[in-house]
């Protein structure tokens, strides 16, 4: 199944450039730590009488370069905050 980031999927891991396989390494990390985020988002919901949908995770980017964001969105998350009034000019 081809992706925004790759349309054609290579046949191997081997197949890629060593910085494609570090931005696949850095998509799999951060879908692995929003996952767990979100499981904790989940049982505290459950705890306080919640329903989890009811809840929007929203990230924040400040220090982090655009390719850790990419990473995010390529992982599934497309809510994102800043909270210094600098960044909104």
């Amino acid at each position: 199944m081809a992706s925004i980031l790759y349309p054609r999927l290579p046949k191997s891991w081997a197949e890629l450039e060593k910085d494609e396989q570090r931005q696949v390494t850095q998509i799999i990390e951060v879908a692995d730590n929003l996952a767990r985020v979100r499981e904790r988002i989940v049982g505290a919901a459950v705890d306080a009488g919640r329903a989890p949908q009811e809840i929007t995770l929203v990230a924040v980017s400040k220090t982090h370069p655009a390719a850790s964001v990419e990473a995010a969105l390529a992982a599934g998350q497309w809510d994102f905050g800043e909270n210094l009034v600098e960044e909104a000019w």
